[in-house]
């Protein structure tokens, strides 16, 4: 057994000499990884309460494949807390996502202000947890405004109007 430290992870290769009795023995491939280590770019964002969106990497290259589950905790009644599991996790471009709702499961609640997410990496060398805290309202993107109109317009001057589309009417101002 070869135990390396995490800075020393990544491939290589080690070839047997032949022998007499064997001859051409084939080269073979060590891969080295390690626990899986917490990640520090995750990040979730609302596109106008129709969906929320997290997405995260990993912060280490590890050579072993690591699994991951997310789950979004929303405050309930008091001492009672509602957890959820990610309906999918996808990986694309580097980044793992997951997306909820109002039709996934758990659904996506809009109106929870702010609830926490608990992200489990885990391969055959070990578990990590982090848990994460998120402040919802800051973190929703408007939808564009509908209704754009110029109301004035000088040489020196313009006056627009529009309003606010339908998913936002019920935000908290502030």
């Amino acid at each position: 057994v070869l135990v390396l430290p995490p800075s020393e992870s990544g491939y290589y290769s080690c070839v047997v000499p032949p022998v007499a009795s064997k001859p051409g023995a084939s080269p073979i491939q060590v891969v080295v990884g390690t626990v899986p280590q917490n990640v520090s770019d995750f990040s979730c964002e609302s596109n106008s309460w129709s969906n929320l969106t997290c997405a995260w990497r990993p912060d280490v290259v590890n050579y072993v494949l690591t699994n991951y589950t997310l789950q979004i905790k929303y405050d309930g009644r008091p001492g009672r807390k509602h957890p959820g599991n990610c309906p999918k996790i996808e990986y694309e471009e580097g980044y793992y996502r997951c997306s909820w709702t109002s039709h996934s499961t758990p659904a996506y609640r809009q109106g929870v202000e702010s609830f926490k997410f608990e992200l489990t990496s885990f391969n055959k060398f070990g578990v990590n947890t982090q848990v994460i805290s998120f402040n919802h309202f800051a973190n929703v993107r408007p939808a564009p405004p509908v209704d754009l109109r110029v109301q004035k317009l000088t040489s020196h001057k313009a006056t627009l109007a529009w309003s606010i589309h339908y998913s936002m009417y019920h935000f908290p101002k502030n």
